[in-house]
């Protein structure tokens, strides 16, 4: 046989032979080390987006320096999380979330300034339309009188900033307590409690919010039972 032939009949066969050997064969996985890490990504990225604002919050219960630092380490792990990171770590985070969320609601009612950001407006809108009848209003309700809107919304516009100063020292400690101490939670929360009972401007303002609420309360009442129009 010539060499040529025996050297091309060898060629072939060896080729031959490895497509018969690849045939129905599954190909071997390749980790390449992100097993995971992108869905995990993903997943705290999400919460990134559930989160976002907190830290923007300008009144002292809104805890905005909290949920900074809440945000810088959510947005981390969104960036750099490995499948592990989906674990314990994002569970304890979750729960360090609901702690915050907690904390911020039981203070939240502290906070005049707040309040007289969220009143304000439908306040306005209140003294810019008729006085509700008593008609649509909850049986037994006395419709709140413009002037009285009025007297309310100019107390919180002149004493919410000195409120809110007489609760100073309840503020700095919500922004230090430690939230994984129920019982230094429960100080703070008394301590504001106090403060807020030996302030004179706490207490009109106080009232005031009472005033702006019930308005709130009766617009809707008003338009959601007024006869509609055709």
């Amino acid at each position: 046989m010539p060499a040529g032939f025996a050297l091309r009949a060898a060629t072939i066969f060896l080729v031959i032979s490895g497509l018969a050997s690849g045939c129905g064969s599954t190909p071997k996985h390749t980790s390449t080390g992100d097993d995971g890490a992108a869905e995990c990504r993903a997943t705290w990225a999400a919460l990134e987006k559930d989160l976002s604002g907190r830290d923007t919050g300008t009144g002292p219960s809104e805890l905005a320096e909290r949920w900074t630092s809440v945000l810088a380490g959510v947005h981390y792990h969104a960036v750099t999380a490995t499948a592990s990171d989906c674990g314990d770590p994002l569970t304890a985070q979750r729960a360090a979330i609901d702690r915050l969320n907690d904390f911020e609601s039981r203070v939240h009612d502290f906070d005049i300034e707040l309040a007289r950001d969220e009143l304000s407006g439908p306040a306005r809108l209140y003294l810019g339309s008729p006085v509700p009848s008593a008609t649509v209003l909850a049986e037994g309700a006395t419709p709140v009188s413009h002037a009285r809107a009025r007297a309310a919304l100019d107390t919180l516009e002149h004493l919410a900033e000195r409120a809110n100063n007489d609760l100073a020292a309840g503020w700095a400690e919500a922004d230090a307590v430690d939230l994984d101490d129920a019982a230094a939670t429960d100080k703070v929360v008394a301590d504001l409690e106090f403060l807020s009972s030996q302030s004179e401007a706490y207490a009109r303002c106080a009232q005031a919010v009472g005033v702006l609420r019930t308005v709130v309360k009766q617009q809707f009442e008003a338009l959601s039972r007024s006869p509609k129009r055709r």
